[in-house]
């Protein structure tokens, strides 16, 4: 997966962009957007980005709109079947209530020492 760098949500959208090698008039006629309103929120001349255009990118980039808004640094998710991880009800109950931090459960799934972490305890 390519890194990206952590910016507002017109440099997000640009890296987004140039790494498919795409123009801004590619991507407008993809998303059914306007060019030139893309062009001026790439460039940060507008923060206003319609929910509809918001999730378009994000469709068309396979991105949350979360990582857009800059809410978080990670463009990509991996998704877990809950019921496919083995965990108890009570582990289940406490991503619910959020007793534990998802996010941090998330990124323990995802590193890439968590089988061998887990074989141990296991052991």
């Amino acid at each position: 997966m390519t890194a990206y760098l952590p910016g507002p949500t017109g440099r997000r959208i640009t890296e987004l962009r140039e790494s498919r090698d795409m123009t801004i008039e590619e991507l407008a006629a993809k998303i059914g957007g306007n060019a030139t309103t893309l062009g001026r929120v790439e460039r940060g001349q507008t923060q206003k980005v319609g929910s509809d255009v918001l999730v378009a990118l994000a469709r068309e980039f396979r991105v949350p709109t979360d990582y857009l808004l800059g809410l978080t640094d990670i463009p990509g998710r991996k998704n877990y079947d809950i019921c496919k991880l083995g965990l108890s009800a009570q582990a289940i109950r406490n991503l619910y209530t959020r007793k534990v931090n998802a996010e941090a459960v998330s990124r323990m799934l995802e590193h890439s020492r968590f089988p061998a972490l887990s074989a141990m305890i296991q052991q």
